[in-house]
């Protein structure tokens, strides 16, 4: 049976791939079942191995913009756990969640069982959607051009200087698939996107919009990196001037390639399996018996639950009525309950494929209660997760200790099924041990995703602040002719159609209102040229009610940015340049009755920072 693993071309820690298999039911009628197989660490690493008390110590891979730092030896990762596919056919250990989707799109049957893989195709995402359905994309995407256009005119580098491999457009440069694994990959998508009605019937949504990637080469080309000496200092050492040419290369990329069809089939796949797990372990454990040798009940197999509790609307507040209204068809008095509020943005998710705006999205952020683990299942509200199994993460067991001790439970109960041990408890760790250790991953978890989330803000911000430094001194090394299509409608979104080097001056930013919100004395904002960097819009209208929807688009300028604490000021740039389509709420603040950018040179910078402060 052919298995396909469909992520990143240049991943090399491939931790789950697909297959899908026609059978024949007891009815005699054909049944397509799906199959999730997921790199199994746990076949050669037990609990109280010395690689598993390191990992503990990690909770999970953390992907910084320098280089990642995984959570087991990555060694060990690409020699004998990732999927890949080995030079003598050999086979590599997984464990396996497949599941029986109905016409409904719910989980019909299911099975949990250990596997041997060795059939491995790798499918990257730009080569798989070539030949996915666009059906369920947004129009902004609805076909592979629209994507390929999207990611190529989201691109920005500094110093620019790509090798001629980094030229091709999303999708080219791989090999061709073959008829029948085309056909393959496409009845999955078909069961992804059945299983994704049944969870947005069940109040599922997500939000939409760009995704960001960020990488910095601090060696060039070389192919090992030195902390002490990398290529980029050493190269700065033979200069005897500051130049670009010394800094290290930053790459980066904000695009809705994130929401194409394969990775929306893939993450599909993965919510599949971590239901078929969790219904495993409800189903699934050891009889109790009382003191007399008689049944009293099942105890579940004890895993963690991944949850979030729908929103208390009745104790809610809606929509401030000292706003404007982001819902056109309600009145004041019906956007101010929480419920009709929520109501609006299920109905909105429900006629989109899922998918919420950002608009709606700021106005329901405050009512979501937070994701968490627990012991026990429980309802996933923005995943439409509403049974009584609930879901549990098993697919990235080489990047997530909790997706590890779910391996480690749910194959003790399959040794204990097919051994002697059926009346006894045969888990690693019981209900309690779980209760203790949900409030330890959760911190963990959320601390390495801050600290993922600081190291791409500090070289983004350092990679905006270079580049407007040199701008504004007419330095900038502009991208080679024919890199972007000018003709695009994204090429816009880039501070090079702004930058004229005989005319130098600070760059044109284009960013979007990332939420409003009235006692922020600043418009929280993000890039949206290239970058996904956060930065502050001040000074911002003194009255609410002029206060910009999110996601309104806007140019700015940089006033000041300090990497290291991830700070970054901007003001608007000069009406002139403002995009077409934008309400100019700058023009009049009612609070103060003063022209809005006129304020906006009267802007204040922190203590210690100048406009533009370079990296040294």
């Amino acid at each position: 049976m052919p298995v396909f693993t469909v992520d990143s071309a240049a991943t090399r820690d491939v931790d789950d791939g697909v297959s899908i298999e026609t059978v024949t039911g007891s009815d005699g009628k054909p049944q397509v079942w799906v199959h999730v197989h997921v790199a199994d660490p746990t076949s050669i690493i037990h609990p109280g191995h010395v690689v598993a008390d390191a990992a503990s110590e990690l909770m999970t891979t953390l992907y910084y913009a320098e280089s990642p730092n995984h959570m087991l030896p990555f060694d060990l990762v690409t020699q004998k756990l990732s999927l890949v596919r080995r030079i003598d056919s050999s086979p590599i250990n997984t464990m396996s969640f497949s599941a029986l989707i109905g016409d409904d799109g719910n989980i019909v049957d299911y099975k949990v069982r250990p596997g041997l893989v060795r059939n491995i195709t790798a499918v990257p995402y730009d080569l798989l959607d070539q030949h996915m359905s666009y059906s369920w994309t947004q129009d902004s995407i609805g076909s592979f051009a629209k994507i390929q256009d999207s990611v190529r005119n989201s691109i920005m580098v500094h110093p620019f200087e790509l090798p001629e491999s980094d030229w091709r457009h999303y999708g080219e440069g791989h090999g061709a698939l073959s008829g029948a694994a085309i056909k393959a990959l496409q009845k999955v998508q078909d069961i992804a996107i059945r299983h994704r009605k049944y969870r947005l019937h069940s109040g599922s949504f997500d939000i939409y919009g760009k995704g960001g990637d960020l990488k910095v080469n601090l060696d060039g080309d070389a192919q090992t990196t030195s902390i002490d000496r990398p290529k980029f200092l050493l190269d700065q050492l033979k200069r005897s001037e500051q130049s670009s040419q010394a800094y290290p290369r930053i790459w980066s990329s904000f695009s809705e390639e994130f929401q194409s069809p394969a990775h929306i089939m893939v993450s599909e796949l993965m919510i599949v399996a971590g239901r078929v797990a969790a219904r495993f372990g409800q189903e699934h454990g050891y009889q109790e018996r009382d003191s007399s040798g008689v049944v009293s009940g099942l105890q579940p197999v004890p895993l963690l639950y991944r949850v979030q509790h729908p929103p208390g609307l009745p104790m809610l507040n809606g929509c401030s009525p000292d706003m404007k209204l982001a819902f056109e068809d309600m009145t004041i008095e019906q956007a101010q309950v929480a419920e009709n509020v929520w109501n609006a943005a299920m109905s909105e998710a429900k006629n989109n494929y899922g998918f919420l705006s950002a608009k709606t999205r700021d106005e329901v952020r405050s009512m979501m209660s937070p994701s968490l683990f627990t012991d026990r299942p429980a309802p996933h509200t923005v995943m439409g997760i509403c049974d009584e199994f609930g879901y549990t993460r098993v697919t990235s067991p080489i990047r997530r200790m909790d997706d590890m001790v779910g391996h480690w439970q749910i194959k003790a109960q399959l040794l204990a099924e097919h051994g002697d041990a059926r009346d006894k408890a045969p888990w690693h760790w019981n209900r309690t041990d779980m209760f203790r250790l949900a409030p330890i991953i959760f911190r963990r978890q959320f601390l390495a995703n801050r600290l993922m989330s600081s190291s791409s803000q500090f070289w983004g911000a350092t990679m905006m602040q270079r580049m407007d430094f040199e701008a504004r001194r007419g330095r900038l090394q502009p991208p080679p002719a024919g890199f972007y299509d000018i003709n695009s409608v994204h090429y816009c979104d880039l501070p090079w159609a702004y930058y004229n080097p005989s005319n130098p001056g600070p760059l044109i930013w284009t960013a979007v209102v990332d939420n409003r919100d009235a006692k922020r004395p600043f418009l929280s904002m993000l890039l949206h040229s290239g970058l996904n960097v956060r930065a502050a819009l001040m000074p911002r209208p003194l009255d609410p009610a002029t206060l910009p929807f999110a996601s309104t688009k806007l140019r700015v300028q940089l006033l000041a940015a300090v990497p290291h604490t991830n700070t970054v000021l901007v003001k608007l740039a000069p009406e002139e340049y403002q995009p077409a389509g934008t309400s100019p709420f700058w023009k009049f603040d009612t609070a103060t009755a003063l022209p809005y950018m006129k304020m906006s040179n009267m802007h204040r910078l922190p203590e210690n920072m100048t406009e533009s402060t370079p990296l040294t």
